[in-house]
């Protein structure tokens, strides 16, 4: 997405620190419902967003070929299906969690690199306290 938005000239990211926020989001899929005008797109950022409308507005100089929006589209909808990928793994760690008893037998040691490398994906989640469900199944913290 960032290479698609460079070919148009728009420099979101010199005044957006994260393009997968709430204000780039919107950003890009205005523009693919075909909003062009700058201070239209700038009026999208979160309330939250250091940068003013005016100087997200100044950051484009938008040169918009139809292979680039193709790109641009492509581009967001591979982002999206590889994060619904990302939440069906973190879904199924979780269900399988559930399985382990409080304080399980030490031979399950083995399982607690395997999870632990999940449980930065898995924490990213609201609805999923992964410390509490390995505390319950590790019994350590």
């Amino acid at each position: 997405m960032q290479k698609a938005l460079d070919q148009m000239n728009l420099q979101l990211h010199h005044v957006i620190s994260d393009l997968g926020g709430k204000t780039g989001w919107l950003i890009v899929e205005a523009i693919l419902a075909g909003e062009r005008d700058p201070h239209q797109l700038a009026k999208l950022r979160d309330p939250r967003t250091h940068a003013s409308e005016e100087t997200i507005a100044s950051h484009w100089w938008a040169t918009i070929a139809a292979s680039i929006l193709f790109t641009l589209r492509q581009s967001l909808t591979g982002f999206r299906q590889n994060s619904q990928l990302i939440a069906d793994c973190d879904l199924e760690i979780e269900l399988l969690l559930k399985e382990f008893a409080p304080g399980d037998d030490p031979a399950r040691a083995r399982c607690r690199a395997a999870v632990a490398t999940q449980a930065q994906a898995a924490a990213q989640r609201d609805d999923f306290d992964l410390r509490t469900q390995l505390h319950r199944i590790f019994a350590v913290d």
